[in-house]
Parts: C-alpha cells; structure tokens; sequence
C-alpha cells in the first residue's frame, strides 16, 4: 500500500471512530469502510497509534475492540507497551484511553 493510501485509509479511520458513541468491534470497522485485509486495518491502527502519541493525543485506535470481549486485540497492547506505555493493567489503560478520547471529542 502506498504512503498516499495509507495516509488516506488514517485520515477515514480517524474521522468514523471519533464519530462513535461507544468502541465498536474490528469487523464492523472494516465492513463499515470496505477494508480488507484485517492486516491492513491493523497497521493503519499502529501508525495512527503512533501518530496519536507523537502529538501527545489519547490513542484513538482505543475505540476498536475484539468481538471476544470488550478490549481491543493483543497487538493494540503490544504497540502501546513499545510506545512506552505502562500495560500492566489493560482494561485500565483501555478505560483511560477510551475517557480521554471521550473528553476529546468533546471539547
């Protein structure tokens, strides 16, 4: 995939996630804006991740979970705890996360 699709890919995720009331599960994510495959939602989520830190923003990827349950996939975790994050409470960070983007939509 091309930086330029990538970048666009970001910019539609961005804009649907902050529009949801509540996180909202992986499948409905790329049924709702026709991606396939899920690695290519996955590495879009892990740049957005990244970008969300560097401008010291809550992760918005926070808003996407795993159908098993109601925190996102192991990789979210993974990214977080290389961003340097403290993971060792995930549903509290999870919850952190999710408040702090709340906040943000709303300000």
């Amino acid at each position: 995939m091309t930086k330029n699709k990538q970048t666009n890919l970001a910019g539609q995720l961005r804009h649907y996630l902050a529009n949801l009331p509540c996180p909202t599960h992986y499948a409905k994510v790329m049924a709702a804006l026709n991606i396939a495959p899920m690695a290519r939602l996955t590495q879009t989520l892990e740049q957005m991740m990244h970008d969300d830190h560097a401008q010291n923003r809550p992760m918005i990827a926070a808003m996407v979970i795993s159908k098993q349950g109601p925190l996102p996939a192991q990789g979210f975790f993974d990214k977080a705890r290389d961003l340097g994050f403290d993971i060792s409470d995930p549903q509290a960070f999870h919850s952190a996360q999710v408040m702090a983007l709340r906040k943000s939509f709303h300000a």
